[in-house]
């Protein structure tokens, strides 16, 4: 008998679940703060881009547009995200935006999370975190609550040794 030594894992950080339950938009991203990974919470830019950037120390809930999604299937040579230049406005990057749904996030920060647990984003980068990371961190300066949004369940941290010391990833309820 062979005896497998990893799980399977819970999902890719930004990918949504579920998708008769998910409502996407297609938005135009930020110029000036980019997203350079998927999963995030992102806010409106101000001045009338009708972009949407990382959220910003300021920012309060009625700013965010929603979740960026990881598009599927996506090229990831060509998307513009987890590379030192992220696409933007100005080269035409495109994001989708998760208004409504389940999807699969990293977890920032050492809170573990349970099942109905609120879900916060940090506004900046603070420790472990990162700007639109969702987090189970207390509110705080620059980590505010999203509304209408809860854990699906406990986090899962990755078994295999070459992801070691990555944020765990789990499914948030956003707007159900």
């Amino acid at each position: 008998m062979v005896a497998y030594t990893t799980r399977m894992p819970a999902g890719i950080a930004g990918a949504s679940n579920r998708q008769q339950a998910s409502t996407i938009e297609r938005q135009i991203m930020s110029a000036t703060a980019p997203a350079t990974v998927y999963g995030v919470m992102m806010s409106w830019e101000a001045g009338g881009t009708n972009a949407v950037r990382l959220p910003a120390p300021g920012d309060t809930a009625p700013s965010f547009a929603g979740l960026l999604v990881r598009p599927y299937p996506t090229n990831s040579s060509n998307d513009g995200l987890n590379t030192s230049t992220p696409m933007t406005s100005a080269q035409g990057g495109e994001a989708n935006i998760m208004k409504r749904g389940y999807m699969t996030v990293r977890l920032y920060g050492a809170t573990p999370v349970t099942k109905g647990l609120p879900v916060q984003v940090s506004l900046a980068t603070a420790g472990s975190d990162v700007p639109g990371g969702i987090t189970a961190t207390p509110v705080a300066t620059n980590i505010i609550n999203i509304p209408n949004c809860y854990f699906m369940g406990p986090a899962f941290t990755d078994p295999n040794t070459a992801n070691a010391g990555s944020p765990s990833i789990v499914e948030i309820a956003y707007n159900i």
